[in-house]
C-alpha cells in the first residue's frame, strides 16, 4: 500500500523551495507526455522502469524546472480516462506486474498536475521488447547484465518475523480450591516470510524476572543478562530456516501469584529478532496476552480468596 498521497500543499512547497528533482522525486518534462505518440510513451515507461527498479518513489508531471529544480506549475492535459489509460499503459508494457502503485491528479490553480508513486520490493522491472532500466544523471538508462544479475540477488533474500504466541491458556495451582498461583506453558513463532533461506539469527526474549522459572531448563539455559527488572534470554537460531516455514523458537515457563501480580500487570514482555538483513522488535502487554479460564486477570482478586484464609 502507498504510504502517503502528495497533495497542492506539497507541491507549492516545493515550489517556493526550489526543490530539486532526484530519482525519489523527480520532475518529469511535459514533452514526454503525449498519449498516443509511441516514442513519447516508450520514454515514459522507461522513467517508470528505472524509478521501479532503483527503490520507488514519485513521479510528477505538469510543473516546470530550471536547472531540475521546480519553478512554477504549468499543468498538463488530461481528461476522465487518463488514469486508467495510464495505467493499462504500464501494465501491459511492464513485466512483472508493478503492484504498488497510485496514479492521481492534483488541480492547483486551476492547473492539473499528474502524480504517479511506486513503491518498490526489488523485484527486477522489465519494459516488454526493450529491457530493464536504472538511472544515469535523472535519465533512464539500460541497466548492464551484472546490475541486473544483482536486482535479482537482491530480490531474494530472508525475511524473519515474529508469528505469536500459543498455550497462554493459565493452569492453576490450587489450594483448597482456590488458586494460588497461575503458571503459564508458551510456546513463541517465527516464521521465514522471505524468498530465500536463512540460517543465521537469534531471538531475545525479555521477561519481567519476578515471572520466570529459574529451574526452567527448555528456557534458563539461554539465560543471558538481567536488565532493570527483566531477565534477558538470548537463543541462537539452530536450523536453517526456508521459504514460509514456521519454528518453535522458545518455550517457557511464567507464573504469577501475588508476590508478582503487579509485575505482570504493568510490565511488556518483548522480543528482539536479528538475522542477516535486519533487526525487528515486538513489545506486548503481559496481561493482554495471557489469561485464565478464557478471561484477562485485572487484578489480585482471583487469589484474595486465598490470602484471607
Amino acid at each position: 500500500m502507498i504510504k502517503e498521497k502528495i497533495t497542492p500543499t506539497h507541491v507549492l512547497s516545493w515550489i517556493d523551495g526550489k526543490i530539486k528533482s532526484s530519482n525519489r522525486l523527480l520532475f518529469i518534462e511535459n514533452a514526454i507526455w503525449q498519449p498516443g505518440n509511441e516514442r513519447k510513451e516508450r520514454q515514459l515507461l522507461q522513467y517508470i522502469d528505472a524509478i521501479s527498479n532503483q527503490g520507488g518513489g514519485t513521479m510528477v508531471l505538469g510543473l516546470q524546472t530550471f536547472r531540475n529544480r521546480a519553478q512554477k506549475i504549468i499543468g498538463i492535459e488530461i481528461n476522465e480516462r487518463t488514469e486508467f489509460w495510464l495505467r493499462t499503459l504500464i501494465k501491459t508494457n511492464i513485466s512483472p506486474v508493478i503492484e504498488n502503485i497510485d496514479i492521481y491528479t492534483l488541480c492547483i490553480n486551476d492547473k492539473n498536475v499528474l502524480v504517479l508513486t511506486i513503491e518498490s520490493n526489488d523485484v527486477p522491472y522489465m519494459i516488454i521488447s526493450d529491457g530493464f532500466y536504472g538511472w544515469n544523471d535523472l535519465k533512464p538508462r539500460k541497466l548492464h547484465e551484472q546490475e541486473i544479475r544483482q536486482l535479482y540477488q537482491n530480490s531474494h533474500k530472508p525475511l524473519l518475523e515474529y508469528v505469536g504466541v500459543i498455550n497462554t491458556q493459565g493452569v492453576a495451582l490450587l489450594e483448597n480450591g482456590i488458586p494460588t498461583s497461575i503458571q503459564f506453558y508458551p510456546k513463541f513463532l517465527i516464521r521465514n516470510a522471505g524468498t530465500a533461506p536463512e540460517k543465521d539469527y537469534k531471538v531475545e526474549f525479555w521477561f519481567p524476572s519476578s515471572l520466570t522459572d529459574a529451574n526452567f531448563s527448555p528456557l534458563q539455559q539461554y539465560f543471558h543478562r538481567l536488565d532493570g527488572v527483566y531477565s534477558v534470554f538470548s537463543i541462537p537460531g539452530k536450523t536453517t530456516l526456508f521459504q514460509d516455514e514456521v519454528y518453535t523458537i522458545a518455550e517457557a515457563k511464567l507464573a504469577v501469584h501475588t508476590e508478582n501480580i503487579e509485575d505482570f500487570l504493568e510490565h511488556d514482555f518483548l522480543i528482539h529478532l536479528f538475522y542477516s538483513k535486519g533487526k525487528k522488535t515486538y513489545r506486548f502487554k503481559l496481561s493482554e496476552t495471557f489469561n485464565y479460564q478464557k478471561q484477562r486477570i485485572l487484578n489480585n482478586s482471583i487469589f484474595k480468596q486465598n490470602a484471607i484464609k
